[in-house]
């Protein structure tokens, strides 16, 4: 009877703790998934980058969420990927000069992504010489990284 009870007791408790593993698979999920984002965050932060530099607005906005803001370095305030859009394509007529220095990156699984970079700005002809901070939050929606909030903070020329 002993043997029996014990027995069941070593089921029961084995049971026990195998539940938790099994009861957890999104985490693990989570997980297995995370080195894919990461690098898919890797791809989609090159091809953004790459029509950024072709001037292309276009293919640029696909790389933004609808409800996309962008603060600029003088605090003028983009709600929308519309007001982006149209800030781009002015900002795409001049001729100017850009450097994007990455500071830091953070890929939190496929959640949430944060880029900080040290960005600079120039339009010789205007005089203009920017340097600020850009901090770009994105999410992943879909299978796609979209950017969410880009804020950019002025340094000291």
């Amino acid at each position: 009877m002993k043997k029996v009870a014990l027995a069941v007791m070593v089921t029961m408790l084995g049971g026990l703790l195998v539940a938790p593993a099994q009861a957890s698979p999104p985490e693990a999920d989570r997980e297995r998934r995370r080195p894919s984002c990461a690098s898919r965050f890797d791809h989609t932060v090159r091809q953004r980058d790459a029509a950024f530099a072709a001037r292309d607005v276009d293919r640029l906005m696909t790389f933004y969420r609808p409800d996309a803001v962008e603060i600029d370095p003088s605090g003028a305030h983009h709600p929308d990927r519309a007001a982006i859009t149209a800030h781009l394509t002015n900002l795409f007529t001049l001729t100017f000069e850009s450097t994007f220095v990455e500071r830091q990156r953070v890929v939190d699984g496929c959640d949430t992504a944060l880029l900080v970079l040290d960005s600079r700005f120039r339009i010789p002809e205007f005089g203009v010489d920017q340097h600020f901070v850009t901090a770009q939050t994105f999410t992943y929606e879909r299978g796609e990284w979209k950017l969410l909030l880009a804020a950019n903070t002025m340094l000291p020329a």
